[in-house]
């Protein structure tokens, strides 16, 4: 997160478990003729007791779908732009990113480039368009590829 980028986006868990494949979703990957919506109906159905556990609801969340989506359509999301850092000290906290979100007078003194931290993000036009691109056929009732028309 200190390299020196152009730009980088920074889309955390925060933003991506608010993005989730419910009951409704599965029943739609899992009756759609698309061989990429049974496959992802398949991978979501072997991660979703785990959800259930951890998170007490059922489905999925979209981690790096999401991610992938705001890529293709930053605008689905709004962002701050602050410096972030990589924790690499803490038992509990090793690996996490930090970004100070709170509102200050004056901008903090940090040498870090500021990057863009989604922070809120438009969950439900991101779950659609996830499942469109899963559940697409292209020609010939094939499973269209992204940039082919399909």
């Amino acid at each position: 997160m200190g390299a020196p980028w152009r730009s980088a986006t920074l889309v955390g868990l925060d933003v991506t478990l608010r993005t989730w494949l419910g009951p409704e979703d599965f029943a739609h990957l899992a009756a759609s003729p698309s061989p990429r919506a049974r496959l992802a109906h398949a991978l979501a159905e072997r991660f979703a007791p785990y959800f259930r556990r951890r998170y007490g609801r059922s489905g999925c969340p979209l981690h790096d779908p999401t991610a992938a989506v705001l890529a293709l359509h930053p605008d689905l999301a709004t962002y701050r732009h602050i410096p972030v850092h990589v924790e690499l000290q803490g038992a509990l906290t090793r690996g996490a990113t930090i970004a100070d979100l709170r509102d200050h007078p004056e901008p903090p003194s940090d040498d870090r480039a500021a990057i863009a931290v989604a922070v809120t993000i438009d969950d439900a036009a991101a779950v659609r368009t996830v499942m469109t691109g899963l559940t697409r056929l292209g020609p010939a009732g094939r499973a269209g590829r992204a940039g082919r028309g399909g």
